[in-house]
């Protein structure tokens, strides 16, 4: 039981073999051992310059990442770690969401929209283009609420909108936002790409409404409302039987 004792033996092992993994391990474990989390992080850092192997360097750099975060109160250094891994390994889907959520304790949200950018350029660079896309409308999310800047969520949307042309989400989002900022023409060259694409139901009803709004605000006719309303009645005579908005 005497863990400051083993954690001098293990210290002049790995002084005198300074390329021996496991005494690195076992030094790490005495300082953890004894909570010196100074120590064990200098142990790690030791063991991280004579490891090769990729994934044991990964796996090391979450170590010390969740020792900064949990154990030593240093968060900053938490998400340099992440980033370490993600200059090692720019595809690994965990150390981005680690990432994301060490920048979501200190609300951080711009860096957030950088590392969730960062994330889909790696996306496209692999051709996956789904990927691309679910992460930038969650960036598109985040620059509407909590940021507040609509202005660079459309620009995100405009880009999946550029990838993906029949993404009804996005066009909806973008339909909506055009609407607040008064853009009727942009609104409305949305919303009639969004009905191209042949929705139904409620979605539908929804469009159509927004889409004769848009018309109307333009022409000053209040007639556009109901001839889009009309002609939703024509493609879908089953939530035309219900109680409209």
């Amino acid at each position: 039981g005497d863990f400051d004792g083993a954690a001098q033996a293990w210290m002049q092992v790995a002084n005198l073999a300074p390329n021996d993994e496991d005494a690195l391990v076992m030094l790490a474990q005495a300082h953890r051992q004894r909570k010196d989390y100074d120590g064990v992080k200098d142990a790690m850092e030791r063991h991280l310059t004579i490891v090769d192997d990729l994934a044991r360097k990964v796996s090391i750099y979450f170590e010390l990442a969740g020792l900064a975060e949990n154990e030593r109160n240093q968060p900053d250094e938490a998400v340099a770690l992440y980033d370490n891994i993600l200059d090692l390994d720019a595809g690994n889907i965990a150390a981005y969401e680690a990432l994301e959520q060490a920048l979501a304790k200190a609300e951080r949200w711009y860096d957030i929209v950088e590392v969730l950018t960062r994330r889909a350029d790696h996306c496209a660079s692999q051709g996956d283009e789904k990927g691309e896309i679910d992460v930038l409308m969650r960036a598109s999310d985040l620059w509407l609420s909590p940021i507040g800047n609509s202005e660079a969520a459309s620009e995100i949307l405009e880009r999946v909108r550029a990838r993906q042309p029949h993404y009804v989400p996005a066009l909806v989002r973008l339909a909506k936002l055009y609407e607040a900022a008064e853009d009727w023409p942009r609104c409305q060259e949305i919303l009639e790409n969004a009905l191209r694409l042949g929705p139904t139901g409620k979605d539908a009803a929804d469009l159509y409404v927004r889409l004769g709004r848009a018309i109307e605000l333009q022409s000053g006719d209040a007639s556009s409302v109901t001839q889009a309303l009309a002609h939703f009645q024509r493609n879908d005579r089953r939530i035309a039987a219900q109680p409209r908005p």
